[in-house]
Protein backbone atom coordinates (compact mmCIF):
# COMPACT_ATOMS: atom_id res chain seq x y z
CA UNK A 1 0.00 0.00 0.00
CA UNK A 2 0.89 3.90 0.09
CA UNK A 3 1.69 3.21 3.22
CA UNK A 4 4.25 0.67 3.16
CA UNK A 5 7.84 1.24 4.24
CA UNK A 6 9.17 0.51 1.00
CA UNK A 7 7.33 3.20 -0.64
CA UNK A 8 9.00 5.54 1.53
CA UNK A 9 12.64 4.29 0.71
CA UNK A 10 11.71 5.03 -3.00
CA UNK A 11 10.31 7.95 -1.97
CA UNK A 12 13.86 9.13 0.24
CA UNK A 13 15.79 7.92 -3.46
CA UNK A 14 13.73 9.80 -5.54
CA UNK A 15 14.03 13.26 -3.47
CA UNK A 16 17.71 12.32 -3.34
CA UNK A 17 17.61 11.97 -6.86
CA UNK A 18 15.86 15.41 -7.19
CA UNK A 19 18.03 17.28 -4.92
CA UNK A 20 21.20 15.99 -6.77
CA UNK A 21 19.66 17.92 -9.92
CA UNK A 22 18.77 20.67 -8.19
CA UNK A 23 15.68 20.63 -7.48
CA UNK A 24 15.80 21.18 -4.08
CA UNK A 25 11.78 22.35 -3.70
CA UNK A 26 10.56 18.94 -5.15
CA UNK A 27 13.24 16.55 -3.24
CA UNK A 28 11.62 18.39 -0.12
CA UNK A 29 8.15 17.69 -0.48
CA UNK A 30 8.77 13.89 -1.37
CA UNK A 31 11.06 13.39 1.76
CA UNK A 32 8.06 14.75 3.91
CA UNK A 33 5.83 12.40 2.21
CA UNK A 34 8.65 9.59 3.64
CA UNK A 35 9.19 10.97 6.77
CA UNK A 36 5.57 10.25 7.39
CA UNK A 37 5.12 7.26 6.50
CA UNK A 38 8.37 6.06 8.61
CA UNK A 39 6.84 7.77 11.50
CA UNK A 40 3.73 6.14 11.29
CA UNK A 41 5.17 2.72 10.60
CA UNK A 42 8.67 2.64 12.81
CA UNK A 43 7.70 5.57 15.47
CA UNK A 44 9.16 8.96 15.48
CA UNK A 45 12.53 7.91 17.80
CA UNK A 46 13.84 4.87 15.31
CA UNK A 47 17.06 5.29 13.28
CA UNK A 48 15.12 4.82 10.31
CA UNK A 49 13.14 8.16 10.61
CA UNK A 50 16.62 9.74 11.60
CA UNK A 51 18.09 9.03 8.16
CA UNK A 52 15.32 10.42 6.00
CA UNK A 53 15.02 13.85 8.76
CA UNK A 54 18.59 13.93 7.59
CA UNK A 55 17.78 14.13 3.95
CA UNK A 56 15.22 16.39 4.41
CA UNK A 57 17.21 19.02 6.39
CA UNK A 58 20.03 18.71 3.90
CA UNK A 59 17.32 19.61 1.19
CA UNK A 60 15.90 22.29 3.43
CA UNK A 61 19.63 24.32 3.45
CA UNK A 62 20.13 23.38 -0.24
CA UNK A 63 16.96 25.81 -0.60
CA UNK A 64 18.79 27.93 2.14
CA UNK A 65 16.94 27.70 5.37
CA UNK A 66 19.72 26.62 7.49
CA UNK A 67 17.76 27.37 10.83
CA UNK A 68 15.57 24.11 9.73
CA UNK A 69 18.20 22.48 8.42
CA UNK A 70 19.68 22.47 11.91
CA UNK A 71 16.56 21.44 13.60
CA UNK A 72 16.33 18.29 11.75
CA UNK A 73 20.20 16.86 11.80
CA UNK A 74 19.34 17.89 15.81
CA UNK A 75 16.67 15.93 16.28
CA UNK A 76 18.25 13.29 14.07
CA UNK A 77 21.42 13.09 16.35
CA UNK A 78 19.04 12.63 19.22
CA UNK A 79 17.55 9.83 18.06
CA UNK A 80 20.17 8.22 17.48
CA UNK A 81 21.86 9.42 20.72
CA UNK A 82 18.98 7.80 22.31
CA UNK A 83 19.75 4.48 20.58
CA UNK A 84 22.49 2.84 22.43
CA UNK A 85 23.48 0.48 19.02
CA UNK A 86 23.91 4.26 17.06
CA UNK A 87 25.55 6.26 19.71
CA UNK A 88 29.55 6.01 17.94
CA UNK A 89 27.69 4.96 14.39
CA UNK A 90 29.18 6.80 11.80
CA UNK A 91 26.39 8.49 10.77
CA UNK A 92 26.09 10.05 14.32
CA UNK A 93 29.31 11.52 14.05
CA UNK A 94 28.75 13.22 10.64
CA UNK A 95 25.79 14.69 11.94
CA UNK A 96 27.75 16.32 14.58
CA UNK A 97 29.94 17.61 12.45
CA UNK A 98 27.50 18.90 9.70
CA UNK A 99 25.82 20.47 13.22
CA UNK A 100 29.02 22.09 14.08
CA UNK A 101 29.02 23.51 10.63
CA UNK A 102 25.97 25.10 10.73
CA UNK A 103 26.46 26.49 13.75
CA UNK A 104 29.86 28.11 12.73
CA UNK A 105 28.21 29.33 9.84
CA UNK A 106 25.22 30.98 11.38
CA UNK A 107 27.75 32.73 14.18
CA UNK A 108 29.55 34.43 11.22
CA UNK A 109 29.10 38.09 10.41
CA UNK A 110 27.38 38.47 7.12
CA UNK A 111 29.68 41.04 5.29
CA UNK A 112 28.04 44.44 5.54
CA UNK A 113 28.63 48.54 6.35
CA UNK A 114 29.66 49.26 9.41
CA UNK A 115 27.55 52.09 11.06
CA UNK A 116 30.74 54.28 11.93
CA UNK A 117 32.49 53.74 8.69
CA UNK A 118 31.62 54.19 5.07
CA UNK A 119 33.54 51.82 2.40
CA UNK A 120 32.85 52.36 -1.14
CA UNK A 121 32.17 50.00 -3.79
CA UNK A 122 35.91 49.39 -4.65
CA UNK A 123 37.12 48.96 -0.62
CA UNK A 124 34.08 46.61 -0.14
CA UNK A 125 35.52 44.11 -3.12
CA UNK A 126 38.79 44.71 -1.97
CA UNK A 127 38.01 44.04 1.38
CA UNK A 128 35.54 40.98 0.42
CA UNK A 129 38.03 39.72 -2.04
CA UNK A 130 40.90 39.39 0.74
CA UNK A 131 38.65 38.40 3.56
CA UNK A 132 37.67 35.19 1.17
CA UNK A 133 41.22 34.68 0.42
CA UNK A 134 42.31 34.43 3.63
CA UNK A 135 39.76 32.37 4.97
CA UNK A 136 39.76 29.85 2.41
CA UNK A 137 43.99 29.61 3.41
CA UNK A 138 42.76 28.45 6.20
CA UNK A 139 40.40 26.21 5.45
CA UNK A 140 37.52 27.90 7.01
CA UNK A 141 34.99 27.01 3.33
CA UNK A 142 32.00 28.19 4.95
CA UNK A 143 33.37 31.72 6.10
CA UNK A 144 34.91 31.91 2.42
CA UNK A 145 31.60 31.06 0.83
CA UNK A 146 29.57 34.07 2.71
CA UNK A 147 32.87 36.24 1.19
CA UNK A 148 32.67 35.08 -2.37
CA UNK A 149 29.08 35.11 -2.70
CA UNK A 150 28.73 38.80 -1.47
CA UNK A 151 31.62 39.82 -3.72
CA UNK A 152 30.37 37.84 -6.69
CA UNK A 153 26.54 39.97 -5.97
CA UNK A 154 29.07 43.26 -5.70
CA UNK A 155 30.46 42.93 -9.10
CA UNK A 156 27.14 41.54 -10.47
CA UNK A 157 26.44 45.33 -10.52
CA UNK A 158 29.25 46.82 -12.00
CA UNK A 159 30.35 46.39 -15.79
CA UNK A 160 33.79 47.36 -15.26
CA UNK A 161 35.06 44.71 -13.18
CA UNK A 162 35.15 41.99 -15.40
CA UNK A 163 38.01 40.38 -14.87
CA UNK A 164 37.84 40.43 -11.18
CA UNK A 165 34.20 39.36 -11.66
CA UNK A 166 35.14 36.01 -13.43
CA UNK A 167 37.76 35.33 -10.47
CA UNK A 168 34.98 35.66 -8.34
CA UNK A 169 33.20 33.24 -9.53
CA UNK A 170 35.86 30.90 -10.11
CA UNK A 171 36.50 31.00 -6.66
CA UNK A 172 32.93 30.87 -5.34
CA UNK A 173 32.65 27.72 -7.21
CA UNK A 174 36.20 26.29 -6.07
CA UNK A 175 34.87 26.96 -2.48
CA UNK A 176 31.52 25.00 -2.95
CA UNK A 177 34.02 22.17 -4.21
CA UNK A 178 35.58 21.92 -1.01
CA UNK A 179 32.39 21.49 0.71
CA UNK A 180 31.28 19.46 -1.15
CA UNK A 181 28.43 21.18 -2.38
CA UNK A 182 28.83 19.47 -6.07
CA UNK A 183 25.58 20.77 -7.58
CA UNK A 184 26.06 24.24 -6.55
CA UNK A 185 30.06 24.42 -7.97
CA UNK A 186 28.91 22.68 -10.73
CA UNK A 187 25.93 25.49 -11.64
CA UNK A 188 28.71 28.15 -10.72
CA UNK A 189 31.49 26.57 -12.95
CA UNK A 190 28.61 26.97 -15.82
CA UNK A 191 27.88 30.65 -15.22
CA UNK A 192 31.25 31.00 -15.51
CA UNK A 193 31.65 29.48 -18.69
CA UNK A 194 29.19 31.42 -20.07
CA UNK A 195 30.46 34.94 -18.82
CA UNK A 196 33.96 33.64 -20.34
CA UNK A 197 31.75 33.09 -23.76
CA UNK A 198 29.85 36.08 -23.84
CA UNK A 199 30.97 39.05 -22.40
CA UNK A 200 33.11 41.59 -23.68
CA UNK A 201 37.23 42.01 -23.51
CA UNK A 202 39.21 41.11 -21.83
CA UNK A 203 38.84 37.89 -23.13
CA UNK A 204 39.96 35.18 -21.02
CA UNK A 205 43.25 33.24 -21.55
CA UNK A 206 42.59 29.86 -22.51
CA UNK A 207 44.41 28.41 -19.73
CA UNK A 208 41.27 29.99 -17.94
CA UNK A 209 39.02 28.32 -19.92
CA UNK A 210 40.32 25.32 -19.54
CA UNK A 211 41.13 25.40 -15.72
CA UNK A 212 37.30 26.22 -15.27
CA UNK A 213 36.41 23.25 -17.62
CA UNK A 214 38.13 20.46 -15.92
CA UNK A 215 36.25 21.75 -12.61
CA UNK A 216 33.35 21.42 -14.34
CA UNK A 217 34.23 18.15 -14.90
CA UNK A 218 35.45 17.03 -11.63
CA UNK A 219 31.68 18.52 -10.07
CA UNK A 220 30.05 16.06 -12.56
CA UNK A 221 32.04 13.51 -11.83
CA UNK A 222 31.22 14.62 -8.01
CA UNK A 223 27.73 14.25 -8.12
CA UNK A 224 28.19 11.22 -10.01
CA UNK A 225 30.18 9.72 -7.73
CA UNK A 226 27.57 10.71 -5.12
CA UNK A 227 24.43 8.75 -7.12
CA UNK A 228 26.52 5.84 -7.68
CA UNK A 229 27.02 5.90 -3.59
CA UNK A 230 23.82 6.07 -2.72
CA UNK A 231 22.69 3.09 -5.55
CA UNK A 232 25.32 0.68 -3.51
CA UNK A 233 23.24 1.92 0.06
CA UNK A 234 20.07 1.02 -1.20
CA UNK A 235 21.44 -1.99 -2.45
CA UNK A 236 23.50 -2.95 0.73
CA UNK A 237 20.06 -2.17 2.92
CA UNK A 238 18.15 -3.89 0.58
CA UNK A 239 20.82 -6.86 0.90
CA UNK A 240 21.71 -7.07 -2.59
CA UNK A 241 25.44 -7.15 -1.82
CA UNK A 242 26.89 -8.43 -4.85
CA UNK A 243 25.33 -5.06 -6.37
CA UNK A 244 26.11 -2.63 -4.04
CA UNK A 245 29.99 -4.39 -4.21
CA UNK A 246 29.57 -2.65 -8.13
CA UNK A 247 28.26 0.28 -7.29
CA UNK A 248 30.98 1.20 -4.42
CA UNK A 249 33.53 -0.19 -6.94
CA UNK A 250 32.46 2.86 -9.33
CA UNK A 251 32.05 4.65 -6.79
CA UNK A 252 35.61 4.63 -5.91
CA UNK A 253 36.87 4.98 -9.37
CA UNK A 254 34.70 8.45 -9.75
CA UNK A 255 36.23 9.73 -6.79
CA UNK A 256 39.54 8.59 -7.50
CA UNK A 257 38.96 11.05 -10.37
CA UNK A 258 37.18 13.91 -8.69
CA UNK A 259 40.08 13.82 -5.83
CA UNK A 260 43.83 14.65 -6.56
CA UNK A 261 45.73 13.15 -3.70
CA UNK A 262 44.01 10.99 -0.52
CA UNK A 263 41.61 12.29 1.52
CA UNK A 264 38.47 11.04 3.30
CA UNK A 265 36.09 10.91 0.66
CA UNK A 266 38.26 8.13 -0.65
CA UNK A 267 38.62 6.54 2.36
CA UNK A 268 34.93 6.74 3.03
CA UNK A 269 35.16 4.89 -1.02
CA UNK A 270 36.87 1.92 0.20
CA UNK A 271 34.61 1.60 3.51
CA UNK A 272 31.70 1.05 1.95
CA UNK A 273 33.42 -1.10 -0.77
CA UNK A 274 34.95 -3.23 1.92
CA UNK A 275 31.67 -3.74 4.20
CA UNK A 276 30.36 -4.95 1.06
CA UNK A 277 33.30 -7.41 -0.14
CA UNK A 278 32.45 -8.75 3.55
CA UNK A 279 28.96 -9.35 3.36
CA UNK A 280 29.65 -11.77 0.03
CA UNK A 281 31.82 -13.40 1.90
CA UNK A 282 35.19 -11.76 -0.08
CA UNK A 283 37.26 -11.59 2.75
CA UNK A 284 39.94 -11.12 0.94
CA UNK A 285 38.98 -7.75 -0.99
CA UNK A 286 37.52 -6.66 1.95
CA UNK A 287 40.05 -6.80 4.55
CA UNK A 288 42.19 -4.70 1.13
CA UNK A 289 39.67 -2.07 1.06
CA UNK A 290 38.99 -2.16 5.20
CA UNK A 291 42.47 -1.78 5.53
CA UNK A 292 42.90 1.01 3.12
CA UNK A 293 40.18 3.09 4.72
CA UNK A 294 42.04 2.55 8.30
CA UNK A 295 45.67 3.65 6.72
CA UNK A 296 44.62 6.47 5.13
CA UNK A 297 42.05 7.56 7.93
CA UNK A 298 45.02 7.66 10.14
CA UNK A 299 47.03 9.42 8.05
CA UNK A 300 44.19 12.02 7.69
CA UNK A 301 44.06 11.83 11.34
CA UNK A 302 40.23 11.46 11.32
CA UNK A 303 38.72 9.07 14.28
CA UNK A 304 39.80 5.45 13.34
CA UNK A 305 37.98 2.58 11.59
CA UNK A 306 38.04 -0.71 13.72
CA UNK A 307 37.94 -3.48 11.11
CA UNK A 308 37.11 -6.04 13.70
CA UNK A 309 33.66 -4.65 14.56
CA UNK A 310 30.62 -5.31 11.98
CA UNK A 311 31.38 -3.06 9.47
CA UNK A 312 27.85 -0.86 7.57
CA UNK A 313 28.72 1.52 4.87
CA UNK A 314 28.67 5.30 5.51
CA UNK A 315 26.96 8.22 3.77
CA UNK A 316 29.31 10.18 1.86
Amino acid sequence: GSDHPEVAITLTNLGNAYRNLGDARRAKTLLERALAIKERHYGRGHPEVAITLTNLGIAHGALGDASRQQALLERALRIYQQNSAYANHPNCLQLQQQIAELKQRQQLVEPKQSSSTTFSAEEEIQRLGKEGASCYKASNFAKAEVCYRHLVNLLNHQDNNIVSRRAAYFNLAATYQKLKQWQRAKQTFETLIELQQHEPAPAPTQSQVKKTRQRLAQCETGIMAKNKNKQGLTAFKAKSYEQATSYFSETLALIKKTYTEENGEIAFAHYNLGAAYQETGNNTAAHEHLHAAWIMRQQLFLSLIHISEPTRPLYI
